[in-house]
């Protein structure tokens, strides 16, 4: 047999191969992302629907959850609920229902941004986010060390430059975010 016969068939075998290791690789990929299913009322009608993931991140003083989502190709939104303190250490969050909104002393009060990306666009991406007190409830129905499930009901603000309120949406979704990964 010659050379050329024989990198012909490694060759056809490679491509008869490498879509099947490609597609498992995908599907162990997709098994590891979670999702998040909203719809939008008010200021922007929409469904959407994304991954969604959860991190603690902990940075001299200042601890942080993050619970978030988004979308891909193109990316139409991002929307992240988060818990912040900066003279304890935020650990991840147990089932129960918890505060939506901006609440200084408050380290069990979600903060909660939502952004907009028309057809992926990010340079008119329109932010909405929740500097009132009470916007709403984030609930957790479970929580573990790499999956956290729940569901969300909130009024998030769009503010001017004076911190005037312009517009206003209303989001109501669940959630299946697993551990982030790097």
């Amino acid at each position: 047999m010659s050379n050329k016969f024989i990198l012909l068939s490694v060759a056809f075998i490679l491509v008869l191969v490498m879509p099947s290791c490609s597609s498992s690789d995908d599907n162990n990929i997709s098994s590891k992302l979670g999702e998040i299913k909203f719809s939008i009322s008010g200021g922007i009608e929409a469904n959407k629907e994304g991954i969604a993931d959860f991190d603690k991140l902990d940075i001299m003083n200042t601890s942080t959850w993050e619970l978030g989502g988004h979308d891909i190709s193109p990316q139409t939104f991002s929307l992240y609920f988060s818990l912040l303190s900066a003279n304890q250490s935020i650990t991840r969050p147990q089932p129960g229902t918890y505060t939506v909104g901006f609440d200084v002393n408050n380290s069990d009060a979600f903060h909660a941004v939502y952004t907009h990306i028309e057809d992926g666009n990010f340079a008119n991406s329109v932010e909405y986010t929740t500097w009132e007190k009470n916007s709403g409830t984030l609930t957790i129905d479970s929580s573990s060390e790499d999956k956290v499930t729940g569901s969300f009901n909130v009024t998030l603000y769009k503010y001017d430059d004076t911190l005037n309120i312009e517009d206003e949406i209303q989001l109501n979704g669940t959630f299946s975010a697993n551990k982030r990964m790097y």
